[in-house]
């Protein structure tokens, strides 16, 4: 396992938009959405999980967003190098907004647990 270097990752600001940039950006493909946090165990379980899914299918995009808050961002860098899903693309909740944000993903997602998405392409 290669060793994520958190002064290195590049983490883009996820808020009500972003959702729409991320599907234009993979308009045609298939790609995984991953909303995760510092504070969930099994988050951190599964990030073996997905540094073995990124190696094993380098075509499907996973997106990972962490639903933290932004002072939170150093913590969020620390778990990312410790637990290493792999390289890829990394957001994080840009406001203190998480429930305007979450609405803004799945207007049914109430809670602030992580969630999974699927997007098939088309």
């Amino acid at each position: 396992m290669i060793p994520l270097n958190a002064s290195a990752l590049s983490i883009e600001p996820f808020d009500e938009s972003s959702l729409a940039a991320i599907k234009k950006r993979y308009e045609g493909q298939a790609f995984v959405l991953v909303f995760w946090s510092i504070h969930c165990e099994f988050c951190a379980q599964e990030m073996a999980y997905w540094r073995v899914l990124k190696r094993k299918h380098p075509g499907v995009p996973v997106v990972m967003v962490s639903i933290d808050s932004p002072s939170e961002r150093a913590e969020v860098e620390r778990f990312i190098e410790r637990h290493n899903p792999g390289k890829g693309e990394f957001w994080m909740f840009a406001a203190d907004r998480q429930q305007a944000i979450r609405r803004a993903v799945d207007g049914k997602w109430h809670d602030k647990m992580g969630r999974i998405y699927l997007y098939d392409v088309g």
